[in-house]
């Protein structure tokens, strides 16, 4: 157990929940663009703004998961 809890490990962890709660904030600005976007005047760009941020949070999501994988499966931990 002791050579699984070092210190690269548990910021990698760490590293990766940062990563995905970024994703979070990616998927939450995109609904703040389409939900605040009714009254405005340049509603068509903040829908595109909004597609371009879901888009690139699906993609830091995805990259982020299998980064993860990736380190998990080269990782001491026994299968």
């Amino acid at each position: 157990m002791d050579k699984l809890i070092t210190d690269q490990n548990v910021k990698d962890i760490f590293d990766n929940i940062r990563n995905l709660a970024l994703c979070g904030l990616m998927f939450g600005a995109s609904g703040y663009y389409v939900k605040h976007s009714a009254s405005s005047d340049l509603r068509e760009y903040e829908i595109l703004v909004a597609i371009f941020l879901f888009f690139v949070g699906v993609f830091l999501a995805w990259l982020n998961i299998t980064h993860g994988m990736e380190k998990l499966k080269n990782s001491p931990i026994p299968n």
